[in-house]
């Protein structure tokens, strides 16, 4: 929008309606360097794109620290346009308009009376007129566009001599995936060799065979702090948990809402070998690979029972990326078989030493049914009706549906009632049971007002799952 002189206002007789001012020559960088992480080099290393004008009296540098992941390209293009603005901005001006002009606002670009192109910085209203400082823009935009599909760089060769690669067995208690992994393996090398080859053998003398291939290093660490127990199913807000992590690549806080969908998803190995599954909404840089974790959803996928630990600082932590963390053992007649694999550089025999070997086996975890929630009983004339909710692994998290899925075929349940030690041992085949009074009256010799109650549903392939035990005040009709 341009602006004649006859739209100037002058707040006072003796006050210009319109001051230009121009920086000293010295004052302006001569470069700028913007560091960000390469996409196009292994394992996304640090580099630096760097503009320079070394004219006039200019000595100053500028280095700017991007959390970006991008290419060289556009990364040099970022420094120019940087650089253009910063030399553009020496000019800027001070103008008042007429009160009527509230069509302005800050980030407009303007037009001056002498044709120079400014963008408005801040505006400061009275009854005098609009007051708006404004700042010179480069002639000409530089527009950061991706490299054209011809000059599209290759994929980097892996490198000579890759890094020993660091491979960690997970069992799991997500089901992420059809049909359902009951292990998982997260490997990581320094330089990442491009892909990771996994053989995989039926035991000792047995022969290898080419298993699997991983494409992606894992983003996998060590706690800094220790985590102690925290809350299930709401958010813990004030729990703070530092962590070192290699390949930590976009890393990033996102809203609740994206937490609650399964975001920032990751798992944390005590000292026992369990994994609790939790989700961070704060994830802040607080150092070189160092990060602050924070608004952790605990316990989720049935960890519930490793949320209620005390994790030390230095256990391990795994971000549990798709493509990057990989089903290991998917076939349920392989649960409980031992295996031995070779994990290494793809280009490379399973024999050369540049491999690790684990051998580890797969339980059922993945498959046992997660606890019964919302328990409640109520007095009926046969005795006291007991009535839970059952959860599901898979497709359980909308609120359309009238029924969650069944994750198995049919229901089954194993129901404890206590009178300090266990008094009587029920099944259902739903989520509901009648307590006969007459079973009452012979556990307890008079009905009683509240129940101490267990219940756990039963698996056909992992069996019992975890038992919800709570005491029940009985609630008349």
């Amino acid at each position: 929008m341009a602006h004649e002189a006859a739209e100037l206002v002058a707040i006072r007789p003796d006050a210009a309606p319109l001051s230009l001012v121009r920086a000293e020559e010295s004052e302006l960088p001569r470069s700028v360097e913007i560091a960000f992480s390469d996409a196009d080099s292994p394992e996304y290393r640090r580099a630096v794109a760097a503009a320079i004008r070394p004219t006039g009296a200019r000595r100053r540098e500028s280095r700017i620290e991007a959390a970006l992941v991008t290419r060289r390209d556009p990364a040099e293009a970022l420094a120019e346009a940087c650089l253009d603005a910063a030399i553009a901005g020496r000019d800027t001006a001070s103008l008042t308009l007429s009160p009527r002009r509230i069509d302005l606002e800050p980030g407009d670009l303007v037009a001056l009376p002498d044709g120079a192109r400014h963008r408005i910085v801040r505006i400061a209203d009275s009854l005098a007129g609009r007051r708006i400082e404004t700042r010179a823009v480069p002639v000409q935009d530089r527009r950061l566009l991706p490299a054209s599909r011809g000059s599209a760089r290759p994929r980097p060769a892996p490198p000579a001599l890759a890094g020993p690669p660091f491979a960690v067995v997970l069992d799991l208690p997500v089901d992420r995936s059809a049909p359902t992994p009951l292990q998982y393996l997260a490997v990581a090398a320094d330089p990442w060799p491009g892909t990771v080859a996994i053989w995989r053998s039926a035991g000792d003398g047995a022969p290898l065979a080419l298993y699997r291939m991983v494409d992606y290093p894992a983003c996998l660490g060590e706690t800094l702090t220790a985590l102690g127990p925290g809350p299930l199913w709401r958010f813990d807000r004030r729990a703070r948990l530092d962590v070192s992590l290699r390949h930590a690549g976009a890393l990033a806080s996102i809203d609740e809402a994206a937490a609650l969908a399964g975001g920032n998803l990751f798992a944390l190995v005590g000292p026992d070998g369990a994994a609790e599954i939790f989700s961070a909404a704060g994830a802040a840089l607080i150092g070189r690979g160092t990060y602050r974790l924070t608004r952790l959803l605990r316990g989720l996928a049935g960890s519930e029972e490793a949320a209620g630990r005390t994790v030390p600082a230095g256990s391990l932590i795994v971000r549990l990326d798709d493509g990057a963390v990989v089903p290991l053992v998917e076939r349920l007649d392989e649960a409980g078989r031992a295996f031995r694999y070779r994990i290494g550089p793809a280009a490379r025999d399973p024999g050369d030493p540049a491999f690790v070997e684990v051998a580890a086996s797969a339980g059922l975890g993945a498959l046992t049914p997660l606890s019964p929630v919302h328990l409640r009983a109520r007095r009926e004339p046969e005795g006291v009706r007991l009535t839970w909710t059952r959860r599901a692994r898979r497709d359980a998290d909308t609120w359309e549906p009238i029924e969650i899925p069944l994750d198995e075929g049919s229901e089954a349940y194993g129901v404890e009632i206590f009178r300090g030690d266990l008094a009587r041992s029920l099944t259902a085949s739903e989520p509901s049971l009648l307590y006969p009074a007459a079973d009452e009256a012979a556990d307890f010799g008079a009905p009683q007002l509240s129940l101490d109650v267990a219940v756990a549903q039963v698996g056909a392939a992992a069996g019992r799952g975890p038992a919800h035990r709570a005491r029940v005040p009985i609630r008349s009709r």
